[in-house]
């Protein structure tokens, strides 16, 4: 053989021996987790060469039976709260894992009750919320938007009508935000499968608003003072996503067609059954959900992530979460019992704003329940 190809070979050999003859090397592993009594405990290693075998440990005693990347502990209580390890082994020698700190939430009283807001104190058949220049906003599904400074005491908006456009039915007030200077009330019409965009209202002070012929039907819409962020109605009942610095003309995202929109300390968010995170709102990345149960990748329709106190906060099955990154998630101890006539499911939760150390929701029913800090 040929001294080249020999020396060829004998690198090739030594270059896979220097691949598979090292320890176990860990890719990726959880740093902490928590979880609420009932559900389901999963810690997972992700090895980036070959292993032989795993065993898994709490509190420094070897778990029975855990061998496997996964380490998964089906309902649990606030006894599987406990630090726990990975081990991992090969010819080449042992890795362990980070120790990571479990906690499990166990059944806790509400640290006060929701309570339902009474009728005659707020708009009726409110459909979203905004928190603008100190001031609360509520738009209606009647076509309607009132104002609070304090979220229990409202006035009513002054609504020009749409000139050329008699509504059997008033279209709904989707979303209120401010952008660029501009106060904006974006609405979808009684007739979804409409061909021509419906409209919507803009104003300078809050209290005066002006039709707009041009502006499009909106189901969700946020701005982080640069571009809007839009989920916008198109012909035959259709949707894209689509983004905007004018709120009029739009460009549209290619493969991205609905989903909940969020705006959170200057990024985008997107939930349409995963989690994705954008800065321009242009390009979308999934990022990772940490500490979120695996019901939240579930396709959900109109989720609501309001943000309180710094954090953005999730609800799902009556438990809440909050996260200051939108990536790393914990459980709050705070349980939302059934009020009133229509129970206020987390899943029906449409939107939320916070004011004076108060949190406000609004259910599927136009309904509105107030509770007192969330931390």
């Amino acid at each position: 053989m040929p001294f080249a190809i020999f020396r060829s070979c004998l690198l090739s050999f030594c270059l896979v021996l220097s691949v598979h003859a090292a320890r176990p090397t860990i890719e990726r592993q959880p740093t902490r987790y928590s979880t609420f009594t009932g559900e389901t405990i999963r810690l997972r290693v992700t090895m980036a060469n070959p292993f032989t075998s795993i065993s898994w440990s709490r509190n420094g005693i070897i778990i029975p039976g855990q061998n496997l990347e996964s380490l998964v502990i089906p309902n649990a209580t606030p006894a599987d709260s406990a630090t726990y390890r990975a081990r991992i082994t090969n010819p080449e020698g042992t890795t362990l894992s980070n120790n990571i700190p479990v906690e499990v939430i166990g059944e806790s009283s509400p640290l006060e009750p929701w309570q339902p807001v009474l009728p005659q104190t707020v708009p009726y058949q409110v459909n979203c919320f905004a928190r603008i220049d100190g001031r609360y906003l509520a738009g209606t599904r009647e076509g309607t938007v009132h104002l609070s400074t304090d979220g229990r005491k409202w006035s009513h908006a002054t609504m020009e009508k749409d000139p050329d456009r008699i509504f059997l039915n008033p279209p709904t007030i989707t979303r209120i935000l401010a952008h660029r200077g501009t106060y904006y009330a974006f609405a979808i019409g009684p007739f979804q499968t409409s061909t021509v965009p419906l409209g919507g209202w803009t104003s300078t002070d809050l209290m005066h608003w002006e039709w707009n012929a041009r502006l499009p039907q909106l189901w969700h819409a946020v701005s982080n003072g640069e571009q809007i962020v839009a989920v916008r109605g198109i012909e035959n009942g259709g949707r894209v996503l689509s983004r905007s610095t004018d709120g009029v003309t739009w460009t549209d995202q290619p493969g991205l067609n609905w989903g909940s929109l969020t705006e959170f300390k200057g990024s985008f968010f997107l939930h349409n059954g995963r989690w994705q995170r954008s800065d321009d709102g242009a390009s979308w990345e999934e990022v990772p959900t940490e500490g979120l149960p695996p019901s939240f990748q579930s396709i959900q329709n109109d989720v609501s992530f309001p943000e309180h106190e710094g954090n953005l906060v999730y609800f799902r099955d009556r438990k809440t979460w909050k996260s200051a990154d939108g990536i790393t998630w914990e459980p709050i101890p705070l349980q939302i019992p059934a009020t009133g006539y229509h129970p206020l499911m987390y899943s029906t939760v449409l939107r939320s704003f916070s004011a004076l150390g108060r949190m406000y929701l609004v259910d599927n029913f136009g309904d509105i329940h107030s509770s007192s800090d969330l931390s």
